[in-house]
């Protein structure tokens, strides 16, 4: 599937999918304008989409960091999209919307989900196969085990008490 393709369907399920009052008409001409211009209803684009549409298993936090790593994304796509196009009007649409990418990735994000995101790819660029990175993991093991254990516990707490005082009436929890 052409990833430019997918963005733009992306892009125009995010403006249906989005209430009218927080999605501007432009944005929503814009992304109409690229849907028609890429071939957004090609049968090869139909599938899986690329990015989750259900985030409601998840914390807010855990939404907002996804949700920040889309845009990152559409961000990098939109770019990339950027050098490849010819045609002025759909470079406009293109600028615009990557614009209000940005400004809302700024007004809505802020840098704690960057530095989150940041510690994260640094896990994910660890070269596990690499010796020295396998002995500097043995000796963090039992620091990093511990710290997920207590933090294990304490979540399984919380949601523990969260049931109870739904069973409980008045959702009072009875004190052990």
């Amino acid at each position: 599937m052409n990833p430019l393709w997918t963005l733009i369907f992306m892009l125009g399920s995010l403006a249906l999918s989005s209430s009218e009052d927080t999605i501007s008409q432009k944005m929503t001409n814009d992304v109409n304008r690229l849907k028609r211009h890429y071939r957004t209803s090609d049968i090869a684009l139909r599938g899986p989409s690329l990015f989750p549409k259900d985030l409601s298993n998840f914390t807010e936090e855990e939404q907002s960091l996804v949700l920040q790593e889309s845009l990152d994304v559409y961000i990098r796509i939109l770019s990339d999209m950027l050098k490849s196009t010819q045609e002025r009007e759909i470079e406009n649409s293109i600028k615009a919307i990557r614009a209000q990418i940005v400004d809302l990735r700024i007004s809505y994000f802020h840098t704690r989900e960057q530095a989150l995101k940041k510690q994260l790819e640094e896990l994910w660029d660890l070269k596990v196969h690499d010796k020295t990175t396998q002995r500097k993991a043995i000796r963090d093991l039992l620091t990093v085990f511990q710290s997920a254990t207590r933090l294990g516990s304490r979540i399984q707490k919380k949601a523990e008490r969260r049931r109870r005082r739904r069973q409980t009436p008045g959702g009072r929890v009875p004190q052990p």
